[in-house]
């Protein structure tokens, strides 16, 4: 199963300009799937792309790994959104956060409330807690 739509800018761009309502676009094309004859997909580069490595070690870490991802990763986008880190810095606080809480435990639905909180209060000191460690070496 797969969704697949036309290239094209002006899709997203309406999306946001919009939300929550939608503008209708006139594309004056439409996907056309017998014209495409075959798609071809390659293995993503997971050094360049090291969120989606991030992502993938996180489902491997168990049931702990994805809410853990996910926790650091809306702490950290949301302080990037404040000015309080820099972009590469998501990234960076996204992976520490998992090594940080590597072997939780998230076997019912109040450990994963607990893990969630406590990932979202540790990212909020994460540039601290980082800095103060470079310096004390």
């Amino acid at each position: 199963m797969a969704q697949l739509g036309l290239s094209d800018m002006r899709i997203p761009i309406s999306l946001a300009l919009a939300y929550p309502n939608r503008i209708s676009l006139n594309l004056n094309r439409s996907l056309k799937l017998a014209e495409l004859g075959k798609i071809h997909f390659e293995e993503p580069d997971l050094e360049k792309f090291v969120c989606l490595k991030l992502a993938i070690e996180s489902v491997n870490m168990g049931a702990s790994g994805p809410v853990i991802l996910n926790s650091a990763n809306e702490m950290a986008v949301a302080r990037f959104l404040n000015d309080e880190i820099s972009f590469i810095e998501i990234q960076e606080l996204v992976e520490s956060a998992l090594d940080a809480f590597n072997g939780a435990k998230c076997a019912n639905l109040d450990e994963v409330l607990a893990l969630d909180n406590d990932v979202k209060h540790w990212s909020m000191t994460w540039k601290q807690q980082s800095q103060r460690l470079s310096t004390s070496v």
